[in-house]
């Protein structure tokens, strides 16, 4: 693109001669319209679905014209998978699936850690919130576009905790061991954001998933309980 070696000469306001090179300056704005599209495709998607949102909805929201979804994305499939690309990749970098870990620390510290991340995801806000509400239509009516990406999805959160709670249940415990265990663990962590982010959970007038720390602390427990379960029948089974 020629303009990307075009020197603008510019003047500030004491009159000395700034140059800036014009194909940084057109980059710069381009990558901030591609991010407020990306955005408000987000936040559209996760209300309406892929097929009740329009490029033209998505446009208007992010305050750019439609020749902009066309150049960067090209299509409104590909700028759905990229919106659900984005959105995995902002929600891992906030809450990494591991948790915030330090390398001496404890498996059970790292089990905490891994509940924590998957929880604190429910408490986003901006239009990442919507990532969730993504996630559960893709499960639950899919549309065949992002297959592969929320499976890859799925299975970084699975390995996590299946490394961990092999940790946890020690030698003696056969693959099926594990992945029953980490049923358990992920069944609790997404029911309870699911049943959060609805609103859905409340009693006496409040909603008593509000505490996330109580929350990730009965996890933990509940989960940890469960593992030493677990571990009992394998030592039964194994004497």
């Amino acid at each position: 693109m020629a303009f990307a070696f075009r020197i603008v000469e510019l003047y500030n306001s004491t009159g000395r001669l700034n140059l800036e090179w014009e194909g940084l300056r057109l980059r710069k704005d381009g990558e901030s319209t591609r991010g407020r599209i990306l955005d408000a495709a987000l936040q559209l998607f996760g209300e309406k679905g892929f097929y009740h949102t329009t490029n033209a909805e998505v446009c208007e929201s992010a305050q750019a014209n439609i020749a902009a979804i066309n150049y960067h994305f090209r299509t409104k499939e590909q700028l759905y998978k990229e919106v659900c690309q984005y959105a995995i990749a902002s929600i891992n970098e906030l809450y990494p699936p591991e948790g915030i870990v330090e390398p001496a620390m404890s498996p059970e510290g790292r089990l905490r850690a891994h509940i924590a991340s998957l929880i604190m995801r429910s408490r986003v806000t901006g239009s990442l919130r919507y990532y969730h509400n993504l996630r559960m239509m893709e499960t639950f009516n899919p549309t065949g576009l992002v297959d592969e990406i929320w499976q890859d999805w799925f299975r970084q959160h699975t390995d996590v905790s299946m490394k961990i709670i092999r940790k946890l249940v020690g030698p003696g415990a056969q693959e099926v061991d594990v992945a029953r265990c980490q049923l358990s663990l992920a069944g609790q962590c997404y029911l309870a954001n699911s049943m959060y982010i609805s609103g859905k959970y409340v009693k006496d007038g409040g909603n008593h998933l509000d505490d996330e720390q109580a929350v990730i602390d009965h996890i933990y427990i509940f989960t940890c309980a469960g593992i030493q379960a677990a571990i009992d029948k394998i030592k039964a089974r194994t004497r």
